[in-house]
């Protein structure tokens, strides 16, 4: 399986192209004195939003019946917000639930793993192109697993990665496994997170 669709820390196989090949030869532990680093994010975190906003916007997009409905924010009860009697076409298909956050401005922590399986975190000091476009239904801009390669000279304080867009090269891919149920997990995750506040 292509390195882009694999967990990269159980030998992932780069094909024979040029993006291919450099992402092989950045396949190791991380070091500041590496050329480049492949690593995966494993986590995203929206240092921007609040979770309970968070949490708002994903329940917000579960269905009730069938219809999008708003959690009010004390209680179980919901509100309609919108209800598809026929859809536009009359071709009987679901419309696409798209997320009304633009990341344009938000600032987001990621979890990265190096090819060893360490850890690492990192944040944007300058604004990641590939982390500003509208959330998809999992809640991030995009999937979880995706290859990112960290070049030699990144800033680094108190042990993260502090990213601006020239340190970087988004490769894209995804790990389905972590993918599968994400919104559930990302929900229980902010909950967890909300009842630990005093």
């Amino acid at each position: 399986m292509s390195f882009l669709m694999a967990d990269i820390t159980k030998s992932p196989t780069f094909p024979d192209n040029a993006i291919s090949q450099r992402a092989k030869r950045a396949h190791r532990g991380y070091s500041p004195t590496n050329d480049e680093t492949l690593f995966q994010i494993i986590s995203l975190e929206n240092c921007s939003r609040s979770a309970a906003d968070q949490l708002d916007e994903l329940l917000a997009n579960e269905e009730v019946g069938g219809v999008g409905a708003d959690r009010l924010r004390f209680g179980n009860n919901r509100v309609v917000r919108q209800m598809n009697v026929e859809d536009d076409n009359g071709n009987g298909q679901e419309p696409m639930v798209t997320s009304s956050i633009n990341n344009a401005t938000s600032l987001f922590k990621l979890t990265l793993q190096d090819g060893e399986g360490a850890l690492f975190y990192a944040i944007e000091l300058d604004k990641l192109n590939f982390l500003s476009s509208k959330n998809t239904k999992h809640g991030f801009p995009i999937p979880l697993g995706a290859k990112l390669l960290v070049k030699k000279g990144v800033e680094v304080s108190h042990n993260c990665l502090l990213l601006k867009p020239q340190d970087v090269s988004y490769l894209g891919g995804v790990v389905t496994e972590w993918n599968v149920d994400l919104v559930k997990k990302h929900i229980q995750h902010l909950r967890q997170r909300l009842q630990q506040l005093p």
